[in-house]
């Protein structure tokens, strides 16, 4: 099922969702050109809108389009920005991921996620995709005393507030990419991993520990130790490497992932690919269970989950993407995993 709207106002029952596995705006990366979205402040105002970059008034409803360069993204590309406070409540109007600081951003994600907490049942389950960037100037603006070229840290920084507000953080996974951006950096290692954090409403919680397993790397004798991972010696002269005996198969998931990004044919950008999606679908459900993603985007979610014999609904602001995952989910079929 797909629902166009503002993940801030999920149209769901309270837990009747076992897992949600989601990858939102990035902070500073892109304009997605969607409908302004108002945060904070009260409802009941008659907002008065204030140009975050030079202080201009507006009544017209909405921020006007400005050029931002000097705070958000590690490319440091011009793009276009709505951004705007109201003068009268605080309220911020602007895209989820173009705030003009971390705390924001973090402070808009904790409210988004809390409404997920709320549809997400007692032992469910959120994996929650973010990727981090860099600095590429400041102007004082960031709020975090943060310096030209520094590392934001923005999956930490949501992490940790997500805890504060109630979450348990289970896990942390690396997703390392085989086919990271290049990046033109002299510096500083290229960038090749994103964060994936595993996060319950509670101590206790579904795991399904055989969708979890994955194969194992099994050993083999050798007739001098390996530089890796030695297990133990056979009578001093021989060593055994490897994660488990030959034969053994599978093991409980691991918590680095080796794999390519994704990308839909019809969207401009690369998503999180669908082995993704599976492993964390695999671990958390059972089949028939309900899988959500408030951020739905082309629908990489709900297809594996469809395609995994799980039910799926998704959530998301822009109309063409909605469009895109209804053609996406319409060739989505049970057993294609």
């Amino acid at each position: 099922m797909i629902l166009q709207g503002n993940a801030l106002y999920i149209p769901l029952a309270d837990e009747s969702v076992q897992c949600i596995v989601t990858s939102p705006p990035y902070w500073g990366l892109r304009a997605y050109g969607t409908q302004l979205q108002v945060w904070g402040g009260e409802a009941t105002c008659e907002h008065v809108w204030v140009d975050n970059a030079c202080g201009r008034r507006s009544n017209d409803g909405g921020a006007r389009d400005r050029l931002q360069t000097d705070n958000i993204g590690s490319l440091g590309r011009e793009q276009p920005v709505h951004n705007a406070f109201c003068a009268k409540c605080g309220a911020w109007q602007g895209e989820l991921g173009l705030e003009p600081t971390t705390q924001l951003f973090v402070e808009h994600l904790v409210a988004v996620f809390r409404e997920c907490r709320r549809v997400l049942r007692k032992d469910g389950v959120l994996w929650l995709n973010l990727g981090d960037s860099y600095l590429s100037a400041t102007d004082g603006r960031n709020g975090n005393n943060l310096k030209p070229k520094d590392l934001v840290g923005i999956p930490w920084r949501v992490a940790f507030a997500l805890q504060d507000d109630g979450w348990w953080l289970r896990s942390d996974i690396i997703w390392a990419k085989t086919n990271p951006m290049p990046e033109s950096v002299r510096d500083r290692p290229t960038r090749a991993h994103e964060y994936i954090f595993m996060l319950t409403k509670r101590a206790r919680y579904y795991w399904n520990k055989e969708g979890a397993r994955e194969p194992a790397v099994t050993g083999k004798w050798e007739a001098m130790p390996p530089i890796g991972d030695v297990k133990h010696l056979d009578n001093g002269n021989r060593t055994y490497s490897g994660n488990c005996p030959p034969g053994n198969g599978n093991r409980n998931m691991r918590d680095v992932w080796t794999m390519n990004t994704g990308r839909y044919r019809g969207a401009h950008f690369a998503t999180f690919p669908e082995i993704l999606a599976k492993k964390c679908i695999m671990a958390s459900t059972r089949a028939g269970d309900m899988v959500f993603d408030p951020f739905g985007g082309t629908g990489t979610t709900v297809a594996t989950a469809i395609a995994l014999g799980r039910r799926g609904t998704m959530l998301e602001i822009n109309k063409d993407y909605c469009e895109l995952a209804q053609q996406r989910l319409a060739r989505a079929q049970p057993g294609m995993w």
